[in-house]
């Protein structure tokens, strides 16, 4: 198994003008014919509105919430931001546990 990485650079314009061009949707479409798998990671969707524009041309939407950080207003917010453009949240990736307290968790 094995993975490529591509990098973006600093552009003179801004990100979200680049992930909205035809430019960037004609690479996506090349890059699926050739990848099994593409994922596209951005800045998080309530600081920047490169998310919500880069998940338009995403098979689906997972969301990254930090443990014992993110709020569930932060949490519904990010939610809100993606369905208002007709995008559905697929999933929630949690990051940031502490694994000493999880093994106070019994699970049956």
């Amino acid at each position: 198994l094995g993975a490529d990485v591509l990098l973006a650079e600093s552009a003179d314009g801004l990100a979200v003008d680049i992930f909205s061009s035809n430019s960037f949707l004609a690479l996506i479409a090349e890059l699926r014919t050739i990848y099994d798998l593409i994922i596209l990671d951005s800045p998080p969707v309530l600081v920047a509105p490169d998310a919500r524009v880069m998940a338009q041309c995403a098979d689906a939407v997972v969301l990254a919430v930090r443990a014992d950080r993110t709020t569930d207003a932060q949490l519904r917010d990010g939610i809100r931001m993606f369905s208002s453009i007709g995008i559905k949240v697929t999933g929630l990736v949690l990051n940031g546990t502490d694994p000493r307290l999880q093994m106070q968790y019994d699970y049956v």
